[in-house]
């Protein structure tokens, strides 16, 4: 069966750059009139310094971030419209969770542009030489406003593995939603596209669960279609995998009943030891096989210190009557039944159970097992 990797999501960088534009644009600018003054500087009429023109360009900026802010804020203010999609239940939660924290950071921002502006008019007007400062801090506060940006965009994940599928939407610092489901319950998976999302290929992708209100739902993922497939081919990979575990067991447990009917019905009978024994004390294993009055058939027991539940099958073996094993197809020990027994078998040092079943392999035929699964309990030593 092919391999299963869990597999992860984020929105598409289209959302990225629309939430950082403002950003990319002032810093593209600045570059676009630092280059322009190095290559025209001599052609240039205007007798200001650099400083004073990097100043006269954060104020507008600062003005143009002002402005974007306010947007901002009227924006944020949550609006029910009666709708209660999972899309729109979703952008609800967001705005109403991120608008405090958005309001608080969006009043520091504006403070500190007001304060930007003000220190570049007082240095431009009194002390130009410090003119250098506050441009710095300007654009400071501007990296790292991107910083957040990118930090956000990435929070949000969109997970697929091999049993569940999981939505992680976070917002920094403050709070994190985790809405996963397992594979087993999801019932269909819709995708959404709209816009510019069916022009570059991205969109919305929902999936819906049996007996779980909240969907879980992928945001703005590229190739949603392509994560649609991803998500049936888990499920049908997943449903795969189930299948084979249950004929696996049901082999399992026809072997078992199988092996319980050979010993009933003909082979191995009347298996008697004592269930514990000293680790001096050595083990005695009686048996009885019974079978076709004319047929031939060899028994022995095979055993180990691991179950054969947990370890596979038995490592060790032992002829009956302590002889030799087999040397060519002629040796039997009996013919039709036979009392058998393995005598003076010490238990290995150091184990707490000897696990162990007797076979008998009548001539022409499969081999049989004795059932169920036989222990002998080690105990310590006799002290004398």
């Amino acid at each position: 069966m092919e391999e299963s990797v869990d597999r992860v999501w984020r929105k598409h960088v289209y959302v990225l750059i629309m939430s950082t534009g403002v950003q990319w644009l002032q810093l593209l600018l600045t570059i676009f009139v630092l280059v322009g003054i190095l290559l025209f500087r001599n052609r240039l009429a205007v007798g200001l310094p650099l400083a004073v023109i990097f100043g006269i360009m954060v104020i507008f900026f600062c003005l143009w971030t002002l402005v974007h802010f306010n947007r901002g804020l009227r924006a944020g203010s949550p609006e029910s419209n009666g709708d209660k999609s999972a899309v729109a239940r979703r952008e609800e939660l967001l705005t109403k969770l991120s608008t405090p924290l958005k309001r608080l950071v969006r009043l520091i921002s504006i403070l500190s542009t007001l304060f930007v502006i003000a220190s570049v008019i007082f240095t431009i007007a009194v002390a130009r030489q410090w003119l250098w400062a506050p441009i710095l801090m300007y654009y400071l506060f501007l990296i790292g406003w991107l910083a957040i940006e990118i930090v956000d965009w990435r929070n949000d994940q969109y997970i697929l593995t091999e049993d569940r599928i999981i939505d992680i939407m976070q917002l920094p610092v403050i709070y994190e939603r985790r809405t996963e489901a397992p594979l087993a319950m999801v019932q269909n998976a819709t995708t959404y596209q709209k816009g510019i999302g069916a022009i570059l290929n991205f969109g919305n992708v929902q999936v819906e669960t049996a007996g779980q209100s909240q969907a879980v739902f992928f945001e703005s993922v590229w190739r949603p279609r392509e994560i649609q497939e991803e998500i049936f081919r888990y499920i049908d990979r997943m449903k795969q995998a189930t299948r084979e575990r249950e004929r696996a067991a049901q082999a399992s447990q026809t072997q078992r009943w199988i092996e319980s009917y050979h010993t009933l019905a003909g082979g191995v009978r009347d298996i008697r030891y004592s269930e514990s024994v000293s680790a001096d004390e050595s083990i005695h294993i009686q048996w009885k096989i019974v079978g076709p009055a004319d047929r031939k058939y060899r028994t022995w027991m095979r055993w180990d210190t691991i179950s054969r539940l947990s370890g596979g099958e038995y490592a060790e073996r032992i002829r009956a009557e302590g002889k030799a094993w087999y040397q060519g197809g002629y040796e039997f020990d009996g013919i039709g039944e036979g009392l058998h027994h393995v005598r003076g078998f010490l238990p290995p040092p150091g184990q707490q159970n000897v696990y162990f079943r007797i076979v008998v392999w009548f001539e022409g035929d499969m081999p049989l097992h004795s059932s169920p699964e036989m222990i002998i309990v080690i105990r310590e030593a006799s002290r004398v």
